[in-house]
């Protein structure tokens, strides 16, 4: 059960960790709280991906003990009578969809809320959280890619599979009720994100969750959760692309 627990408090045990990281860099730039925020900002992602390993570690020395692995979701894709070939490229091209539809429902979600609350800055900026430090530290994609990679099968198999099968086994729910309650912690986890990210991480949460019940695999929702990733840090390039562009007066060579 301490899988189960460190999940259920990790977004303090994450807070703790950046709080230590920044008081780090705060020391190594002698107290500059401006170049530790930007040092921050750097090493965010590669941060979250550390911290993400505790839990995802405990997951996976559970399944290993327990021989449950494929309870967690580490198996094929099974999706009816089709073979294991099929039933794993429906998964991939589904979660492939996904991912993008849910994007698209952030960015549609994010642009009506900006536009409803841009005369309520402290609003906006409790629904934001610290979002925008994202934007701000963009990566290359080659340094991207393989840690949006790592943190989206650490979180699918810590918040789906690890929550999900604890919650059906130890807790005696339904598939749906798992499914949400682990969607609904899963949200609480990007609080550091804003308000708005609770919510909209908590939906993307159910509809993982409902591909790995669905499949009995991790491949959909893993895929559907990089995609996601992948797009957001396109249309983030996309927009610092843009900026630049208006900066230095020049038609901006990337669109959307």
């Amino acid at each position: 059960m301490i899988a189960f627990w460190v999940t259920v408090f990790f977004p303090l045990l994450a807070a703790l960790g950046f709080a230590g990281a920044f008081t780090i860099f705060s020391g190594y730039h002698r107290g500059d709280r401006a170049r530790a925020g930007r040092a921050m900002g750097r090493y965010q992602l590669l941060l979250y991906a550390l911290f993400v390993t505790v839990p995802c570690g405990l997951v996976l020395a559970r399944g290993a003990a327990g021989d449950t692995m494929v309870r967690l979701g580490l198996a094929w894709p099974r999706v009816g009578s089709l073979g294991p070939g099929s039933a794993t490229a429906l998964a991939f091209a589904a979660g492939a969809v996904i991912g993008v539809l849910l994007f698209v429902n952030e960015v549609v979600v994010a642009t009506l809320l900006h536009a409803r609350l841009a005369a309520k800055p402290r609003a906006a900026a409790a629904l934001e959280g610290r979002s925008a430090s994202f934007a701000r530290a963009l990566p290359s994609f080659g340094r991207y890619l393989p840690m949006a990679a790592y943190v989206s099968f650490a979180e699918e198999l810590v918040w789906r599979g690890g929550l999900i099968t604890t919650f059906t086994d130890k807790y005696q729910l339904g598939a749906a009720g798992a499914v949400a309650a682990a969607a609904a912690l899963f949200g609480v986890n990007h609080a550091y994100h804003g308000a708005r990210n609770i919510a909209l991480k908590a939906v993307d949460g159910l509809v993982w969750g409902g591909l790995f019940v669905a499949t009995g695999s991790l491949v959909s929702p893993v895929t559907a959760h990089l995609v996601f990733q992948i797009s957001a840090w396109l249309r983030v390039r996309r927009s610092a692309a843009r900026r630049s562009a208006a900066t230095a007066g020049i038609e901006p060579c990337v669109r959307e």
